[in-house]
């Protein structure tokens, strides 16, 4: 900052001016972390209203709003696969007032799409990953008469081309993982996008696929009910709701392992006083007992850490769906 002497105005106290200027900008991000939050929140939701990212959404926002007496107000906009919300979010003004709650898919948005109107990796500052899940689970139909993963390899070998795997989408977390399995064990299955998980598990049901990666807290609740069977799970460790179920890695598939998370965003350039604010609290509600409780029925377990982990964890996964989306050879989308 340059200071235009005035008459009578020294050096010296120049000098001292400046530092005192000096003094009150540096504490100026200090003094608003210490206000914030003095208005309503904006969490927004890139997914519509009722799926398991809206419902943790709502969850989280109810406990932020109690602990700090602001309203957090839950915003669905979906479309695009998430990027409309992301996008909403990487645009807004960088104060902490605007949230964008997303989970692990908004990691293959940045590799998937070849044109977005934001950077996912520049634009947007992850502050809190508030859960992780189990990850996903390889389902088959019943009708497939195979009990492990190398029987569904072993099969899937003698029949290329003949099972059809179902997904939540093109480019979903899901059909990735799909992928991933295809390539890693050599198989030749055939890709069958759905809507959502709410259509595959009939479609399994009646065999009209034979197999499908969903997501834990889709997969977990069939467990022992034999609508579908359950071969596996993705995560690096078996799942407490469900110890029978066992790893991929344990099945002989040691190079897929994945689970999912959610977590919270804000717009690059948040200052770090309120970035650290909304992670101190996101770290204490994450562990409160009336949170905790609903861990189990998601499939997952809580959070935590500093915004430069899940910043980490974050940039590995693009980079880990990058690789899968190149090597399949999946077409990108305009």
């Amino acid at each position: 900052m340059k200071i235009k002497y005035l008459a009578g105005f020294s050096a010296v106290r120049a000098a001292a001016f400046s530092i005192a200027v000096a003094a009150i900008m540096g504490s100026l991000p200090q003094a608003m972390a210490q206000e914030f939050p003095a208005k309503p929140i904006r969490m927004v939701v890139p997914y519509p209203p009722g799926g398991a990212t809206d419902v943790a959404a709502r969850v989280y926002a109810r406990k932020y709003a109690e602990v700090w007496g602001q309203p957090v107000l839950v915003e669905n906009r979906g479309g695009a696969g998430g990027n409309i919300g992301a996008a909403a979010v990487a645009k807004s003004a960088p104060d902490g007032y605007t949230w964008l709650f997303n989970n692990s898919g908004g990691a293959v948005s940045p590799v998937l799409y070849k044109s977005l109107s934001y950077d996912a990796v520049k634009d947007l500052m992850p502050v809190s990953m508030v859960f992780a899940t189990a990850g996903v689970v390889l389902a088959v139909s019943p009708a497939l008469n195979v009990n492990t993963v190398q029987e569904f390899i072993a099969l899937a070998k003698s029949q290329p081309g003949k099972i059809n795997y179902a997904s939540s989408g093109m480019g979903s977390a899901p059909h990735l993982m799909g992928e991933w399995f295809r390539m890693s064990t050599g198989i030749d299955t055939v890709h069958v996008p759905y809507k959502g998980d709410a259509d595959i598990i009939p479609a399994l049901m009646t065999n009209q696929v034979q197999a499908s990666f969903l997501p834990a807290l889709s997969g977990f609740p069939l467990v022992g009910g034999g609508k579908v069977r359950i071969l596996a799970l993705s995560g690096p460790n078996r799942w407490p709701a469900a110890p029978g179920v066992p790893t991929l890695k344990e099945s002989g598939v040691p190079e897929v392992v994945y689970t999912g998370w959610n977590g919270i965003f804000v717009a690059a350039g948040t200052p770090a006083a309120i970035v650290a604010k909304i992670n101190n609290e996101s770290n204490r509600i994450i562990q409160a007992p009336d949170v905790v409780k609903f861990y189990p029925g998601w499939g997952a377990v809580p959070g935590g850490g500093t915004p430069e982990e899940f910043a980490t964890r974050f940039r590995a996964d693009v980079e880990t769906f990058g690789r899968i989306i190149r090597g399949a050879n999946i077409p990108l989308i305009d």
